[in-house]
C-alpha cells in the first residue's frame, strides 16, 4: 500500500511470516523494524488483509465528505497518507486543483489537507474461547478439555512408562538406576514416570482421545492413586 503510518509518523512497511503452509501478511512500523520500539506508535503492527479491507470499505462508496473518484484518478490514488490509531484511521487526501479552500489550519498554523476519520480497531491476535451454556442449564459447569500439548506429553509419558515397566519385568534392565543412567535423568524421575504405567485403562483411553479435563497432566497423574476405584475417570464414574 505504501501509505500507512503509525500515529508517531513512522512509515508502516509490508512484512510477512509463515506458519506451516500458511503465509501471514502484516504492516509493521519502521521504528519496530529498526529496533527502536520506544519510538513506535501506539499501533506498531497490523494485519495487512484487515487494514486493507478497512480502507477499501472506507473509500467505497464515495460520500460528500471526501473527494469523488474519477476515471483518471481512482479514489485510492487521491489518498496521500493513512495514519493508524488504536481506534480509528485518519485518511488524508491530495487536494484537487483549485480546492485550496478545502484545507484546514491546525492549531500550530500549518495547513492540513482534507481528511476522513474512520472508526477502526485491530482484532486481537488471540480470541478468548468460552463455553456457552444452554439457557436454564443450572448443572455444574462443563470441564475444559486438556490442551493438545499436555495430551501429547502425557501420552508420550504413558508409553515410556509402560516400555520401562516391560524392560524391568522382562529383566532387560536391572533396576530404575540403570534406566536413569540410560535416559540421562534422575532415578526419582524414572520412578515417578513409572506410576503412569499403572493408570486405569479408562484414563489411558481418555488421555489418548484427549478428553481428560484441563489440569490432568503428567504431574497430576503421576500422583494418582494406585487403586483404580479411588479416583474417577474422565467420564465422571469410577475407573475400571
Amino acid at each position: 500500500m505504501g501509505l500507512l503510518y503509525d500515529d508517531r509518523g513512522n512509515r508502516m512497511t509490508p512484512s510477512s511470516a509463515r506458519k506451516g503452509a500458511l503465509r501471514y501478511r502484516y504492516y509493521v512500523s519502521r521504528a519496530l523494524e529498526t529496533g527502536q520500539r520506544s519510538e513506535a506508535g501506539s499501533v506498531s503492527r497490523v494485519s495487512a488483509p484487515e487494514i486493507e479491507q478497512a480502507v477499501r470499505e472506507a473509500l467505497t462508496p464515495p460520500s460528500p465528505d471526501h473527494p469523488s473518484p474519477s476515471d483518471e484518478m481512482p479514489l485510492l490514488a487521491q489518498v496521500s497518507r493513512i495514519v493508524v490509531h488504536p481506534s480509528s484511521l485518519t485518511i488524508s487526501f491530495v487536494p484537487p486543483d483549485g480546492a485550496e479552500h478545502d484545507h484546514r489550519v491546525s492549531e500550530a498554523g500549518a495547513i492540513e489537507p482534507p481528511s476522513l476519520r474512520v472508526p477502526w480497531s485491530a482484532r486481537p491476535s488471540r480470541r478468548r474461547c468460552e463455553v456457552i451454556r444452554a439457557e436454564g442449564d443450572e448443572g455444574p459447569a462443563p470441564r475444559r478439555p486438556m490442551r493438545v500439548e499436555t495430551r501429547a506429553r502425557l501420552v508420550d509419558g504413558i508409553a515410556k512408562a509402560r516400555f520401562w515397566l516391560d524392560d524391568l519385568v522382562s529383566g532387560r534392565v536391572a533396576d530404575t538406576h540403570a534406566i536413569a543412567i540410560a535416559e540421562g535423568c534422575s532415578e526419582r524421575s524414572v520412578r515417578m514416570t513409572l506410576n503412569l504405567a499403572f493408570l486405569a485403562p479408562s484414563v489411558i483411553q481418555a488421555a489418548i482421545a484427549g478428553i481428560l479435563p484441563e489440569g490432568s497432566g503428567i504431574s497430576a497423574l503421576m500422583n494418582a492413586p494406585i487403586a483404580w476405584s479411588e479416583y474417577p475417570d474422565a467420564c465422571g464414574g469410577n475407573a475400571t
